[in-house]
């Protein structure tokens, strides 16, 4: 199976009934034989990893799958992730469950690319007048990049494929809609992608070679000359694509902001009984029933969530036994901020070594379990100091050059330890909280925090929760 092949099938991903179910795929489609069959995908040319995550994006908004279906879609994705069957079968589901398209679109093109190969690059001359021009310019859209809008690389390429474009400047617009290069002396491209861990869409920077990897793999007979790549579209005008500098956030039109925006609504009213519940947990376990630390905890999300870009300066540090709900508290968090968030990072080096690309463009960064500082040959403290304290950081990324960017981090350490970092007597960088225990065992009290957390409007009321409480008195550095 060829990538265009590929491609024109996952396009007739749509409208069909998946169901949750292992029935045999003669009687439904399950995930079980369609998740297999499109991860099996990966081993088709020109085929990667945000190609397959699209297409599960697809499958998840773009089909009416069964409430079971609803429920289980990310732990039956997870759970078949490493396993696979063969491309034909997304082949043959198409074909039984899309029958009309399977007919009337893929076996049309599929015999159109074989046998008419030559009227179609006759009719694509006669409409280009057999001559080769310029892009027109004033033909070109420039768009603001919006993450809120469904649209990635993979979606250009399914249009390419389906030629449903009209001329190579509408090519330009739709690129336009997705990615930017950024004026520096080592050249930067940010492109958007979906990012199936956060459920939204993100931005990747790219280096001058993974970006032309990217864009050098669809490949059609354009309408100003033949076997032409994005690429080369690129290169043509790259000036409509470039900006003086790239910002976490900023109001100047000639700087890309990576920030646009938390991924969940802050709503006028607050129904505080739906995230009471999360918000006891903060009291009674992070804080210990200390008042005066829930409060302080209280004001720093606020902080962070009402001020993006800006740094508290100050780090928790959450020590206590396993099973107290640590990583609840953070998990949560890092849902809230998500795209502008890291969980679970169990190697602090990721952040104070050699390679620290994980802490670019994150507002919220969760370190767990770490061991005694005492045990980490790896731990160069003033490092770490300066990624809490600093507003700019040296970002090395493997393969790519060396660059400055600017250093939007909060830190969470969790630990089962006593010791996870190095603190004096006279930092005023860390709040320790020790967790209690009372809790441990208490699975029926986690289950219900977990099941208030699942409610639709959970992080919404959350998120305005943080957003309209009054911080003007707060002094983070006060600890």
């Amino acid at each position: 199976m060829t990538q265009q092949t590929c491609i024109l099938l996952c396009n007739g991903l749509k409208g069909l009934e998946i169901h949750n179910d292992a029935q045999e795929l003669k009687k439904e489609i399950t995930f079980l034989v369609l998740f297999k069959a499109v991860n099996s995908l990966i081993k088709i040319d020109g085929i990667d990893e945000e190609f397959i995550n699209d297409v599960y994006q697809r499958i998840r908004t773009m089909n009416n799958l069964t409430d079971s279906a609803k429920q289980h879609f990310d732990s039956q994705r997870d759970r078949y992730k490493n396993e696979m069957t063969n491309p034909q079968i997304l082949q043959r589901i198409i074909r039984d469950y899309n029958p009309t398209y399977y007919r009337d679109v893929v076996m049309k093109q599929l015999d159109n690319a074989k046998n008419d190969d030559n009227d179609r690059t006759s009719s694509i001359s006669m409409k280009s007048q057999s001559s080769y021009r310029n892009l027109d310019k004033t033909q070109i859209h420039i768009s603001k990049i919006d993450l809120d809008y469904p649209f990635t690389l993979v979606d250009i390429e399914m249009k390419i494929y389906n030629q449903e474009y009209e001329c190579d400047e509408d090519i330009v617009t739709d690129m336009l809609k997705i990615m930017r290069i950024i004026n520096q002396k080592n050249d930067i491209f940010i492109m958007k992608r979906y990012d199936s861990t956060v459920k939204r869409r993100t931005f990747d920077i790219l280096s001058d070679d993974a970006a032309q990897k990217k864009l050098s793999k669809a490949k059609w007979d354009g309408f100003r000359k033949k076997n032409l790549k994005l690429w080369s579209l690129f290169q043509e005008c790259a000036g409509v694509f470039r900006l003086r500098d790239i910002s976490f956030i900023s109001d100047d039109k000639d700087v890309f902001s990576i920030f646009q925006g938390w991924k969940h609504k802050q709503l006028e009213e607050i129904n505080m009984n739906s995230i009471q519940l999360y918000l006891d947990l903060i009291k009674d376990v992070i804080a210990a029933n200390d008042n005066h630390i829930y409060e302080y905890i209280l004001n720093w999300i606020s902080f962070i969530i009402q001020h993006p870009g800006v740094k508290s300066r100050v780090a928790l540090v959450i020590r206590g036994v396993q099973g107290t709900g640590k990583n609840t508290f953070t998990d949560v968090l890092c849902d809230l901020m998500a795209g502008y968030s890291c969980k679970n990072i169990t190697d602090i080096e990721e952040i104070t070594g050699n390679f620290n690309s994980v802490i670019e463009n994150k507002s919220l960064i969760v370190l767990n379990e770490l061991k005694n500082f005492t045990e980490q040959s790896a731990l160069n403290s003033n490092a770490l100091k300066s990624v809490i304290t600093d507003d700019l950081q040296r970002i090395n990324e493997k393969f790519v050059a060396r660059r400055d960017s600017q250093n939007v981090a909060n830190l969470i350490f969790i630990s089962n330890n006593y010791c996870p970092v190095k603190i004096e007597a006279t930092d005023r960088r860390y709040l320790v909280c020790q967790t209690p225990d009372a809790h441990r065992h208490n699975f029926e009290h986690f289950d219900k925090i977990h099941q208030a957390i699942k409610q639709a409007d959970f992080y919404d009321n959350l998120l305005t929760f943080f957003m309209k409480r009054d911080i003007s008195q707060a002094n983070l550095q006060v600890i």
